[in-house]
């Protein structure tokens, strides 16, 4: 029901799935539960070129959040945050992908630790602010699907204020179907 910050689903997994669907079975109907996304590529580009490279590194404990532990013996990962796949992607995006969840990642080093604080502050900017798509009840009634691609843009939601809002979340990975029959 509180408000859940920017983030990329399952970020805590390695890898993360690369896509997420969100069918809206019942929308908040009190004005709460709105999705917010954010391209990747948008954010990316506000950063500095030491931070990309940080956030770029191996340097970072992601931790499994409690309620989606399966195995006692993992839980956590160590990974970076920001990767550039080339030739991959959509037109002006970079190649730029992330894995993102603030209140599970942790620096290991001095650097990644400044380049967390830079991604901190970037994702509250005016500048970014400017670039984020607002999805409420009205762009997205009961019956919508949306799909995401969760390693190009990051999403949030505010507080949900109706208790009935209930949405259904699929994840997957589309693989190309190699081989031939």
């Amino acid at each position: 029901m509180h408000e859940f910050p920017w983030h990329t689903d399952c970020s805590y997994e390695n890898p993360p799935p690369r896509f997420f669907a969100l069918q809206v079975l019942q929308h908040d109907r009190f004005g709460g539960g709105t999705l917010s996304v954010l391209n990747v590529a948008r954010l990316v580009g506000l950063l500095s070129r030491e931070t990309r490279e940080a956030l770029g590194r191996e340097e970072y404990r992601i931790a499994t959040p409690p309620e989606f532990v399966k195995d006692p013996r993992h839980q956590f990962i160590t990974g970076k945050l920001l990767a550039r796949v080339e030739g991959e992607g959509g037109e002006g995006d970079g190649g730029w992908t992330m894995r993102f969840r603030r209140d599970i990642v942790s620096a290991t080093s001095e650097r990644a630790a400044r380049a967390l604080e830079e991604l901190d502050t970037a994702v509250k900017s005016p500048e970014v602010l400017d670039h984020v798509v607002d999805l409420g009840p009205r762009e997205l009634p009961k019956g919508s699907i949306i799909v995401l691609d969760n390693r190009r843009w990051l999403h949030c939601r505010n507080e949900v204020r109706d208790p009935g809002r209930h949405l259904r979340r699929v994840r997957w990975d589309a693989v190309p179907f190699g081989g031939g029959i």
